[in-house]
């Protein structure tokens, strides 16, 4: 399936593949164009990530795991901390494979809880 998360009709037809199924993880590997401006292109990439963890509570069974690549920069560490909130354990990696000077990363969070995201109201 390709298309743009952001648009309603795009996660509804992702929904209507699933049949009403949870998963065990939610992977988002997206990334909005680059603009060259390091500030716009981290937020950019939060906000997505921010939609992603909104689509998860519609997918994502209690205690699955979420990962996301992210960019480092100073949106990260508040992202960190909004997604401890859902999970049992969040952390930022950086794999071995990537190189010294990028500045991607990976938020991994395991075991989610709906009771805590539902609590919040919000990402």
């Amino acid at each position: 399936m390709r298309g743009d998360f952001t648009e309603a009709a795009v996660q509804s037809s992702l929904l209507e593949l699933l049949g009403g199924r949870s998963v065990e993880m939610v992977l988002s590997d997206m990334s909005p164009n680059r603009s060259g401006n390091n500030s716009l292109d981290e937020a950019r990439l939060i906000d997505l990530i921010d939609k992603s963890l909104l689509f998860s509570r519609q997918v994502l069974r209690p205690g699955g795991s979420f990962v996301a690549k992210a960019l480092q920069g100073a949106e990260l560490q508040p992202l960190l901390q909004r997604t401890r909130r859902f999970f049992g354990a969040a952390a930022l990696v950086k794999p071995a494979a990537s190189r010294d000077q990028s500045s991607e990363v990976y938020l991994v969070a395991k075991r989610f809880d709906p009771e805590a995201f539902d609590a919040h109201g919000h990402v």
